[in-house]
């Protein structure tokens, strides 16, 4: 003989399993990636929980890919991964990036360089109903070339350039800051460290793109990137909601099974 659930207890356990699925949801959740781009030995590892990402990760068609990215607050790898598209070469760029906020010289100090054309890099497996801060570091020094000798470079996240930078005292950037962004003065003029920051950017299906488009300089078309930071801002529902959300539902499905 076989027995079916009740109207009641086929709510009580519809209930806990929507209270399961909500919390498996978040499986990246609070996340904060620190990622350096190039491998440069005599600029050294940033260490810690930084993602370091080697040149040797780029195949011939320039393209890479990592997986599992390190959490830099817990160390815990996570399901996100990064892909990378486009990318000629790297080497050491900064050389004089003092530690400044969380970007350390060992970071600034080396970078990828973009095809001509321009490269991309998309982070896959983030939080979909999430805001994200993301961090961009483009430098380059060199005491052989005037300032503006490697710029200008574009950048955009998601589709969107930024009017945004960590030294809002730095003049040699124009608004938008990430719409030919300068290379050299990011911290060659007046020693200033700066770089690139978007706030409130969503996750669209859990992908965030950065893309890196080099325009023409003095000597032909040149780009670089050294460093990224991604962190989780703000959770929709935020916490507090959701630990509200979820009590209620427990006390809803206890009742039912109670009822039943």
């Amino acid at each position: 003989m076989t027995r079916s659930l009740s109207t009641n207890q086929k709510a009580t356990w519809l209930c806990c399993l929507t209270s399961i699925l909500f919390l498996g949801d978040r499986v990246n959740a609070g996340v904060v990636f620190q990622i350096d781009f190039g491998d440069a030995f005599a600029v050294g590892s940033p260490g810690g929980n930084w993602v370091e990402v080697p040149f040797a990760t780029i195949d011939t068609n320039g393209d890479g890919f990592v997986s599992n990215l390190t959490d830099y607050v817990t160390g815990n790898a996570t399901t996100v991964q990064m892909t990378l598209d486009e990318f000629a070469s790297a080497g050491a760029e900064g050389e004089n990036w003092t530690d400044t906020d969380w970007v350390v010289s060992q970071a600034a100090d080396d970078a990828f360089q973009p095809l001509p054309g321009g490269a991309v890099i998309i982070f896959d497996g983030l939080e979909a109903a999430s805001t994200y801060k993301v961090e961009v570091v483009a430098t380059f020094y060199s005491t052989s070339f005037p300032p503006d000798v490697f710029d200008p470079t574009d950048f955009e996240v998601n589709g969107a350039f930024t009017n945004t930078q960590y030294d809002p005292a730095n003049t040699s950037v124009t608004a938008p800051a990430s719409d030919d962004w300068n290379l050299s003065a990011s911290h060659n003029e007046g020693g200033v460290n700066d770089w690139m920051i978007w706030n409130g950017m969503t996750a669209e299906f859990g992908r965030i793109t950065i893309d890196v488009t080099p325009e023409a300089g003095t000597f032909g078309t040149f780009g670089a990137i050294s460093a990224v930071r991604i962190e989780e801002i703000e959770p929709i529902p935020e916490p507090e909601i959701a630990v509200l959300f979820l009590s209620a539902l427990i006390g809803f499905c206890i009742r039912r099974r109670r009822a039943g």
